[in-house]
Parts: structure tokens; C-alpha cells; sequence
């Protein structure tokens, strides 16, 4: 489902693959997950990712979000 748009917020796409793999297995894909981190779509997402951030100012907020699961940002899903 997608996520909620907001009128305040300014979005950015960097998506780190050339197709959609929504739904996809990964467990024990070396390769996959190679291509997630170093594949060329990727290290150009990566890039235009950190060059976003470094324009980012004091007073704003920045959040990633992976489309494909949390074990990729790093979120757990939990509440405190």
C-alpha cells in the first residue's frame, strides 16, 4: 500500500534497482543484495541520495524509506 502524501513535503525517488522487485525473495541472494548496494542504478541513487543530504539545512528533517522492507533502513518495526 502506498505511503500517505503530504502537501508539506517535498519528495525524491532514488530508487536503487532498474525494476520493481516488490514481493521478491531475497533470503540467501548473494547477488541481489550485491546489486542493492553496488549495482550501477544503486551507487547512482546513493550519490544523488548524500549529495540531497548535504543540501539539507540545520532546521529541516530528512527520513529514508526503503519500499522493500525495513531490514534496509534499518528500522525495527517497534514501538517505544
Amino acid at each position: 500500500m502506498p505511503d500517505p502524501k503530504f502537501s508539506a513535503v517535498q519528495y525524491y525517488n532514488y530508487p536503487v534497482t532498474d525494476e520493481n522487485m516488490t514481493g521478491s525473495s531475497v533470503s540467501g541472494d548473494t547477488e541481489l543484495y550485491y546489486s542493492l548496494m553496488c549495482g550501477l542504478a544503486a551507487r547512482n541513487a546513493y550519490k544523488r541520495f548524500f549529495e540531497r543530504l548535504l543540501t539539507v539545512r540545520d532546521n529541516k528533517v530528512v527520513l529514508f524509506h526503503s519500499v522493500y522492507g525495513n531490514d534496509r533502513t534499518a528500522t525495527t518495526g517497534h514501538s517505544k
